[in-house]
């Protein structure tokens, strides 16, 4: 009994380190990493790990407990980029959303939004700002790796931790950037997450086909190939924003041109995104496809995000050398955790 007893706090340990890890991982990744928020803006922790981490442990939560699959994460990712860009943030639907008339760039009056930025910010969130980070976690994890880390009243902990992170950013997105969804707003958001969450469900529930019997491409083809199309993204993006000055509120926008059209935009995102999905699904339906192969795309698209960060602080007009270092330091502590990410998932059964 009494060693039981001991070992109680040790386990307890064990299981919370990962959703901890987690916690803090999300933010890390969207936002820091990406150059959004400088390192030296600690404080922005307080809004966006609340957010982002509680969001990806509720997401990872969930799927682990109903035994969804990858396919069933993502969707459900889809559906928090939403709720963040959409119901909290405004950013798709209000042109004057953070100031940086982020909706500009091919806006389309019939539908209130711009193609090009909700391509682009609902896929970062769904991929980057989730996603990855959970695969990494995972991959990091020793035991239990997919089974729940959390007992219900922590989760509920977390669910109302997510809650306020929620209510602390949308009040200060409406002290800065007033904006009132119309009710065919708000409809149209919440139909859109109520089907994404209920079609993650009955994807997951589904039968999983056989896999094929021919063998997926190495992890280094699968992690090169996926830092490719990463990278393709963001360089979409800095198309978008340097040669077609997509976001008037940046100082690089505009940098070298503005006579990018958005469609053009809008075709590459469209085709990356295709590749990505057809390569994702065609290499996982085969046998032997692992973890190490899942890690592998995280860490091929970490290392893509790594590398735009870094751009990004540079091509600032503010010389801002704290946080150009701080983003190099960044990209090296994913260049790091991907390489331990790698050899940790290399050893699961």
């Amino acid at each position: 009994m009494g060693r039981a007893s001991r070992a109680t706090p040790v386990a307890r340990r064990s299981r919370y380190a990962p959703a901890v890890g987690l916690f803090f991982l999300a933010p890390l990744v969207g936002e820091y990493l990406l150059g959004s928020l400088a390192v030296t803006d600690l404080l922005g922790m307080v809004s966006v790990a609340p957010l982002y981490g509680g969001g990806a442990i509720l997401i990872r939560e969930t799927a682990r407990r109903l035994r969804l699959g990858w396919p069933s994460i993502l969707l459900m990712a889809l559906s928090y980029a939403i709720v963040e860009e959409g119901l909290i943030l405004h950013t798709l639907v209000n042109r004057d959303a953070l100031g940086l008339g982020l909706l500009e760039y091919g806006y389309i009056s019939a539908v209130g939004t711009s193609a090009w930025w909700t391509i682009y910010v609902l896929t970062i969130h769904t991929v980057w700002s989730i996603a990855v980070p959970i695969a990494l976690v995972e991959a990091l994890t020793t035991r239990n790796r997919l089974d729940p880390w959390l007992r219900w009243p922590s989760t509920v902990v977390v669910a109302l931790v997510f809650l306020a992170g929620c209510a602390l950013t949308f009040g200060y997105i409406q002290g800065e950037y007033p904006y009132r969804l119309s009710a065919p707003q708000w409809t149209g958001m919440l139909v859109a997450i109520v089907a994404l969450l209920g079609a993650a469900v009955w994807l997951g529930r589904r039968p999983r086909r056989a896999p094929t019997l021919r063998t997926p491409p190495s992890p280094t083809t699968v992690g090169t190939t996926f830092f490719a199309l990463g990278s393709t993204w963001m360089l979409l993006l800095l198309a978008a924003v340097v040669l077609g000055g997509a976001i008037p509120g940046l100082a690089i926008s505009g940098r070298v041109s503005d006579d990018v059209p958005a469609r053009l935009i809008v075709a590459g995102q469209l085709a990356v995104l295709a590749a990505g999905s057809l390569t994702l699904v065609r290499w996982s339906g085969r046998s032997r496809w692992d973890d190490t192969h899942r890690t592998a795309v995280a860490t091929g698209l970490l290392l893509a995000y790594a590398w735009y960060g870094v751009v990004q602080q540079l091509l600032t007009d503010v010389p801002r050398a704290v946080d150009i270092a701080g983003n190099v330091v960044l990209a090296l502590g994913a260049g790091v955790l991907a390489r331990v990410a790698m050899r940790h998932a290399s050893h699961h059964d």
